[in-house]
């Protein structure tokens, strides 16, 4: 059984959703998910919830860990009883009744954590490399396939991108600002940085554009970013959907 952790918004939960797809193919085991962080995080500075719903394919995968499962995991990370019961199994030869990977920061691909052995492998990370799962890339671009737009807000913003020379810009703030385990490895951007890129692009492209911006901040955004172009500060459309249709 591959148990995955799921933390983080859409794009994290993507690179974990991949990696569990990987592991469960190749070792032809079943695939669970664990959503206590998403769950749990709803009442943090920066709310997460499951995103990968705005996927059809993927929808019939997302199936949650048992209680026993999860309760196996939390005994392991917890109980040194039990990390001594994981051990002589392997002593004797044996699969081990659970095994842990996990990696956060150093988002480097770790061939070897893809022979991790256990009759449950709990998977906690980012795992931040393609290399993960280049292997199975072509299941994994047909899983990650966009519906058609289904929110009247998307339909009615979506127009009107199109019609444009459209930049989607997004302003990053939330716990990089509120949290301290993630400002240790992430910072915002300054509104100078967002201002120069946005003339980058004009330079580069010389057309006249229309900046649709998006944020976990929009109220800030809306007050601070300042730019001698048609801004869009999109408030209700599902974002995901939205900004792949930028050009």
């Amino acid at each position: 059984m591959i148990v995955v952790k799921l933390v983080g918004g859409l794009g994290n939960q993507m690179f974990q959703y991949a990696l569990g797809r990987k592991l469960a193919l190749a070792k032809q085991q079943e695939l669970r998910f664990d959503f206590r962080f998403l769950e749990r995080s709803l009442i943090t500075s920066t709310p997460r919830a499951l995103e990968l719903h705005v996927f059809p394919a993927v929808e019939p995968h997302l199936i949650a860990a048992s209680a026993s499962q999860l309760r196996q995991s939390d005994q392991y990370l917890d109980s040194t009883l039990f990390k001594a019961y994981n051990r002589g199994r392997k002593l004797m030869g044996m699969t081990p009744a659970f095994s842990l990977t996990t990696d956060y920061y150093s988002l480097a691909y770790k061939p070897e954590f893809l022979q991790t052995q256990g009759e449950l492998v709990y998977v906690d990370g980012l795992w931040q490399s393609e290399r993960w799962f280049d292997q199975i890339a072509q299941s994994i671009r047909n899983d990650f396939v966009f519906p058609s737009f289904v929110s009247a807000p998307a339909q009615e913003i979506a127009p009107r991108i199109r019609t444009t020379n459209s930049v989607s810009l997004h302003i990053r703030r939330g716990d990089y600002l509120t949290e301290a385990e993630a400002a240790k490895y992430a910072s915002v951007c300054s509104l100078e940085y967002y201002e120069h890129a946005i003339d980058e692009i004009v330079a580069k492209t010389g057309k006249d554009i229309t900046v649709y911006v998006f944020s976990d901040d929009i109220a800030w955004a809306e007050q601070n970013l300042k730019v001698p172009y048609p801004c869009v500060f999109v408030k209700n459309a599902p974002s995901s959907l939205v900004m792949r249709i930028c050009t």
